[in-house]
C-alpha cells in the first residue's frame, strides 16, 4: 500500500515552465535544459524502481512513502526517495539513474561516471549525501 505518493518536484515543474518561455537565445537557456534533464531522469527512474515493486507479490502487509521527508533538531530536512516499510524491517532506498559506467574510488571519495563516447565526469560522492541525511 502506498502511504505517500511520488510526486514532481516544485523545481522540476519550475524549470519546465521556465524552459518553455525562456527564448533558446537566452544565455542560461541550456543551463537550465541539463538541470532540468537531470531531474527528469532521476523522476523517470524513480518511477521505474515504483513499478518494480508494484510487481512483487509480498505475502506480509508492507507499505511505501514516496518523497518521505523528516527534519532533524537543528531544521535540517532529508528527503528520501522510498521508504518501504513492513513488520520485518524498514528500507531506505536513494535511487540514482545514471547511465553509463560508474566508478568509485574510496581513497579520493570520488564517483566517475565514463559514457558511451568516453567523456569522464566527476559526479557528487553518494556516500557522502548519505552522511549528510544521518540523523
Amino acid at each position: 500500500m502506498i502511504l505517500l505518493e511520488r510526486q514532481t518536484s516544485e523545481t522540476q515543474k519550475m524549470l519546465e515552465a521556465l524552459v518553455q518561455r525562456l527564448p533558446i537565445s537566452h544565455s542560461k537557456y541550456t543551463i537550465y535544459c541539463e538541470h532540468l534533464r537531470r531531474l527528469q531522469a532521476g523522476f523517470a527512474g524513480e518511477q521505474f524502481v515504483d513499478a518494480k515493486w508494484l510487481e512483487l507479490d509480498l505475502p506480509f502487509p508492507h507499505y511505501f512513502l514516496h518523497d518521505f521527508q523528516t527534519m532533524n533538531d537543528f531544521g535540517s530536512t532529508h528527503q528520501m526517495d522510498t521508504v518501504f516499510l513492513c513488520p520485518h524491517f524498514l528500507l531506505i532506498l536513494e535511487i540514482k539513474n545514471i547511465t553509463g559506467k560508474l566508478s568509485y574510488d574510496a581513497s579520493f571519495a570520488q564517483l566517475t561516471r565514463t559514457t558511451a563516447d568516453d567523456t569522464v565526469e566527476g559526479m557528487t560522492d553518494p556516500f557522502l549525501q548519505l552522511k549528510r541525511s544521518e540523523l
